[in-house]
């Protein structure tokens, strides 16, 4: 029996961590999908003012209630000459019912890239997870007594 006969995981075990990882991506497509479709049925529209420009913007703006609130500007495709510098005024739509989680500049089209790219990953890792398990598992049943 070789080495890497005898270091090879067990089905259950590598069908667990597996599991875990592809939960763990289709957790974060299915968190993307539903910010994005919060924004898109129920989206209110705000004046914000740019804060704070990293890899995100953050944004401070006023609620159609009243609150102040301070959010990341989703994630999506600006182009160069549209990505806010601080202190731009920009106007923004936010989830009335979670203003400070992440909001999108109106002058963006909706970006699904992200969670396209999760939910790819889930599946591919679903489907790669099963594969593997069943082959390890026939691996197994036809390895001579």
């Amino acid at each position: 029996m070789s080495v890497q006969a005898e270091r090879r995981p067990r089905a259950l075990g590598f069908a667990l961590v597996g599991l875990a990882v592809v939960l763990g991506f289709g957790y974060l497509a299915w968190s993307n999908w539903s910010n994005d479709r919060a924004l898109q049925v129920r989206g209110a529209e705000a004046d914000a003012r740019v804060v704070e420009v990293g890899k995100r913007a953050t944004v401070e703006f006023r609620t159609a209630d009243g609150r102040q609130v301070r959010a990341l500007i989703a994630q999506g495709g600006s182009p160069r000459d549209r990505r806010p510098a601080v202190g731009d005024e920009i106007r923004v739509v936010y989830d009335p019912r979670h203003p400070e989680a992440d909001v999108r500049d109106t002058r963006v089209a909706p970006n699904h890239v992200i969670a396209l790219f999760m939910t790819a990953t889930a599946l591919v890792g679903a489907g790669a997870v099963a594969v593997a398990v069943v082959a390890e598992l026939r691996r197994r049943v036809s390895r001579p007594a």
